[in-house]
């Protein structure tokens, strides 16, 4: 059963989980901070992680039998979505507030799940599945009771693998997925799952391009965009001959550059601006038109991973150009374990030190390869391949010293 394992009692447990140092940084890091709290939520291994910023306390999500490998949140960042990839494997949505399990799938998917995403109004949740094929993409409605989903359709045999899933933020009856070369785009407006296959951007703009790493709608337009490892993206709009109900025949209709020769790690797109993180370490922001608005190339934490931003609408009122950058807080998670508080103060402020940000929670690079206590002080030393990690405090989400 999934439960908050620290409330059982513990004559049934000789050990219970009391902290946890680790990030899984390619499950994705989700800033849970509103008017209320300022919180994060990020996984390691088998265990979900909300940690409160101000009380420094964590609150761990237990119950997946394998380590979680994709995640989602609501817009009100009330919901929070896991899934993870094997036997025994379970798709579950958590209260972000306090840590109960609302709703559990078990399996969603034979194998697993390969990636999930949440609807804003936390309605429904949608996942692609893990394993040999035939890879299935599953719909479900929460609201439903049981286990079997609104739509599962299966990935055109003849279609690579797709390895992303995103709803449309303004319908969720639209979803898109990708893969290294292929995108497809999904609607269930008709009462049945639908799905159509472009050709490949290459083919319709008779020029290379580079293996795509996500795809996403881009709000207030019928156009989508793929993102790819080069730091261009593919943008997708629909066929012109076809009727306007008709959202699902779109074709590739040019390529823009997003970032100078890096790879296109994550996207996300909030109140009209496109946020993108790069292998670089940048993170840059572009308008509706595309055109760059702000970067941020000093947070020097590694290949980012993945962008999130609080719940605080008022934010983004009155955002400007590039010299009047207004959004809300967010973080960003980086491939070396890292999650990092940024602000747009951060965009064109004079200090270096103040463009990097704020380092949150510093997790363990590679696997863990040594540990060691020392018997009359609290604390201890856990080193990776890169580094020798000394942690003072036993409940720190911020290690002491490097060495």
């Amino acid at each position: 059963d999934v439960t908050r394992m620290a409330e059982l009692p513990d004559a049934r447990h000789a050990l219970s989980l009391q902290w946890v140092f680790g990030v899984a940084p390619e499950a994705g890091a989700h800033s849970l901070s509103d008017e209320n709290r300022s919180a994060i939520f990020y996984t390691s291994a088998h265990t979900g992680v909300v940690l409160d910023l101000q009380s420094q306390t964590q609150l761990l999500l237990q119950g997946h039998r394998n380590a979680i490998c994709a995640t989602a949140a609501s817009e009100d960042r009330r919901r929070i979505a896991t899934a993870d990839a094997g036997p025994g494997s379970m798709l579950v949505l958590w209260d972000s507030y306090n840590g109960c399990p609302l709703r559990s799938i078990a399996p969603p998917h034979e194998s697993g799940v390969r990636a999930i995403d949440m609807s804003p109004d936390a309605r429904y949740v949608v996942a692609l599945s893990a394993g040999p094929a035939p890879q299935l993409l599953s719909l479900w409605d929460l609201a439903a009771d049981g286990d079997k989903p609104l739509y599962s359709h299966q990935v055109n045999s003849t279609a690579e693998e797709q390895l992303s899933v995103r709803f449309s933020p303004e319908a969720p009856t639209e979803i898109v997925t990708a893969g290294g070369r292929i995108v497809i785009f999904w609607s269930w407006a008709s009462g049945t799952l639908e799905c159509y296959a472009p050709e490949e951007a290459g083919a319709s703009l008779q020029q290379p391009v580079s293996p795509l790493t996500g795809s996403l709608f881009l709000p207030g337009s019928r156009r989508a965009l793929s993102s790819t490892t080069d730091g261009q993206a593919v943008v997708w709009d629909v066929v012109s001959n076809v009727p306007e109900a008709d959202t699902l025949r779109r074709r590739a209709v040019k390529l823009v550059r997003l970032a100078s020769r890096s790879t296109i790690r994550c996207a996300v797109v909030m109140h009209g601006l496109l946020f993108v993180g790069t292998a670089d370490g940048h993170v840059r922001a572009f308008n509706s038109e595309l055109r760059l608005v702000a970067w941020f190339e000093d947070i020097a934490a590694g290949p980012v991973t993945s962008i999130s931003f609080s719940h605080d609408a008022a934010a983004w009122e009155g955002k400007g150009g590039a010299d009047d950058l207004r959004c809300a807080d967010f973080i960003v998670g980086t491939a070396g374990a890292l999650i990092v508080a940024c602000s747009s103060a951060m965009f064109g402020h004079p200090s270096l030190e103040a463009r990097r940000g704020t380092l949150l929670v510093q997790g363990q690079e590679g696997a863990v390869h040594g540990r060691t206590c020392r018997p009359r002080r609290p604390g201890d030393q856990t080193g990776d391949p890169r580094t020798l990690r000394t942690a003072r405090g036993l409940q720190s989400s911020r290690p002491a010293a490097f060495l």
